[in-house]
């Protein structure tokens, strides 16, 4: 898991180089270095106006990255989240699906 997660930063750390100071990370920049799915809504938050989710599962763990508006019309890494599958379907359903 910690490859993974090491991987991940690898790849990610040039577009923090090149993130303004309030966008982390644009979506932009994860579309196509992360794989993922896209979901329908965010998982036990209330629907908001350009807010998005998306999942990736690596082995038993999810991780759920939420993306709010940013600078210019981007779309900026907000938070992210990472459970053990059972945990998420324990906590949110097993109605959240993909796109």
């Amino acid at each position: 898991m910690r490859y993974l997660v090491a991987c991940a930063a690898v790849v990610l750390l040039p577009a923090l180089a090149l993130a303004s100071p309030s966008c982390r990370i644009a979506y932009a920049e994860f579309e196509p270095n992360v794989p993922h799915i896209d979901l329908t809504d965010c998982p036990g938050q209330p629907e908001r106006e350009g807010v998005f989710c998306r999942a990736q599962i690596q082995g038993v763990h999810i991780t759920i990255y939420r993306f709010e508006p940013g600078p210019n019309g981007s779309s900026c890494l907000a938070d992210a989240e990472t459970m053990v599958i059972r945990d998420f379907v324990n906590r949110f359903g097993s109605m959240t699906t993909g796109r």
